[in-house]
């Protein structure tokens, strides 16, 4: 079933609603009567004390209009809205304040009631309607000389209930009708957002990162669309890094192994002549020798990708470092006419690194600046201690980068010669690796760069103080 939550939150109203709804109709008027009932019949019974109080400290024996107690009855009549009786211990009215003729109460039985001191009947065929009657004994001497009966009209009782219901039955409109706004505005401002953020999920996991989900809300809503679609455009990304990935895996290891198949082919069949061979097997080594190298390379990365660095940190020489790795390029040195320039601060400047790795970080960056340099030009390297830090700098004058591929050259395969004409050789792994290893040393790396000019990569690592 679709929006289950919407269908939840609807039948949690509709409960809710007639719940209410039959409390309201067939709970509050029964309990509401009842307290009315308590209420009011306490008020007389507690005035009919004080008249029975009144009249026996009193000495009036007559119930005449000039009495006090009459009076007194009559002001107590109005003021309670009631009617206000005397009479014997036989049923003879003596007195009565209401407009009704009431002579005798038949079958009068003051214990008729002893469980409960009102009464709501016609109490004992007095009244020709129901009502709410209490009596309370007048005492003199010792004896009971009669009764003081207060009654209050029932259909009274009646009307104060249904005004109350009246305004209960209006509060529970106001209060349904808000309650079913709430549930209006919750199905547009959370419903229906979440509704779109499964369907975006949903398509995320078909592997469609084209959806996103628009808002401009700032709250937890606003905030779990953001992350999603950032998730989606990290996705994206990342899948279209895959295929590049698989693409350049792929051309990577094509051309080398083509051409390894196709001079292997020639050799075996005789296409290439015997004293010929010797040329095309050293072609088939280089091919070999590259194939090694981007698997190599490969490795490294997966490594890197899998647990991060794990780095073997010791002490050493970094300028000792640096020229046992330009001792490697000598010979292609020597074949392009190009020339290392060391500019050192120090004899010895020393190291807190991982050796293995700084040493691939600066092969690495030598190789890439004699890769791009200009024949017969030069490649200066620098190293300067400041403060806790010391600083390599590798300079060449060569290419140079443009500045719009200055910031994609740490991306893996990525070449900013994208023909791949300048750098057959290349796996487009050296500068991503180089990146990484630095940042695994919590230090930076750095770009300077101008087409055409040359370009210069400067790095970080944390310097020790060793005395010799």
């Amino acid at each position: 079933m679709r929006n289950k939550l919407i269908y939840k939150f609807i039948l949690i109203y509709v409960v809710t609603t007639l719940t209410a709804y039959l409390a309201i109709s067939l709970l509050i008027p029964n309990l509401t009567e009842k307290k009315f009932i308590t209420y009011k019949s306490d008020e007389i019974y507690r005035q009919a004390s004080v008249l029975a109080n009144y009249y026996s400290n009193s000495t009036e024996t007559s119930f005449d209009n000039s009495s006090d107690i009459s009076h007194i009855s009559n002001l107590t009549a109005q003021l309670l809205d009631c009617d206000v009786l005397f009479c014997t211990s036989s049923g003879l009215v003596l007195l009565n304040t209401s407009s009704n003729e009431i002579d005798q109460i038949e079958n009068f039985d003051p214990a008729a009631n002893n469980s409960n001191k009102y009464h709501l009947d016609d109490f004992f065929g007095a009244f020709d309607q129901k009502r709410l009657t209490v009596f309370y004994p007048v005492h003199r001497n010792f004896v009971t000389s009669g009764y003081f009966v207060l009654s209050y009209n029932y259909e009274q009782i009646k009307s104060n209930v249904n005004a109350f219901c009246g305004t209960a039955f209006l509060a529970f409109g106001i209060t349904a009708m808000l309650l079913g706004t709430l549930i209006i505005i919750f199905v547009k401002k959370v419903s229906l957002p979440l509704g779109k953020l499964i369907h975006a999920t949903t398509e995320y996991s078909k592997g469609v990162f084209s959806e996103r989900t628009k808002t401009n809300r700032n709250d937890e809503i606003g905030r779990l669309s953001s992350s999603l679609n950032y998730m989606a455009e990290k996705l994206n990304d990342s899948n279209e890094y895959q295929k590049k990935f698989i693409a350049n895996i792929s051309h990577d290891f094509r051309s080398p192994l083509t051409s390894i198949k196709g001079y292997l082919e020639a050799i075996a069949d005789g296409t290439i002549p015997h004293e010929m061979q010797g040329k095309y097997i050293n072609i088939i080594l280089t091919e070999t020798e590259r194939l090694t190298k981007l698997t190599n390379n490969l490795l490294t990365m997966n490594n890197m990708d899998n647990n991060g660095q794990a780095l073997d940190l010791s002490e050493f020489d970094i300028i000792s470092t640096i020229k046992r790795v330009i001792e490697t390029f000598e010979g292609l040195c020597e074949k392009k006419g190009i020339k290392f320039k060391l500019v050192l601060s120090d004899k010895k400047l020393f190291v807190h690194a991982d050796y293995s790795k700084i040493q691939q970080v600066i092969y690495n960056l030598v190789d890439n600046a004699i890769k791009f340099s200009h024949h017969d030009s030069s490649i200066i390297i620098s190293v300067n201690s400041k403060s806790d830090k010391v600083v390599t700098s590798i300079k060449d004058f060569g290419l140079g980068i443009p500045k719009d591929s200055q910031s994609k050259i740490w991306d893996r395969f990525y070449k900013t010669d994208l023909s791949r004409g300048k750098d057959k050789k290349g796996t487009g792994l050296g500068l991503a690796i180089v990146k990484e290893i630095i940042k695994a040393h919590n230090e930076h790396i750095d770009l300077i760069s101008t087409e055409g000019v040359g370009s210069e990569f400067i790095f970080t690592l944390p310097r020790v103080d060793i005395d010799e």
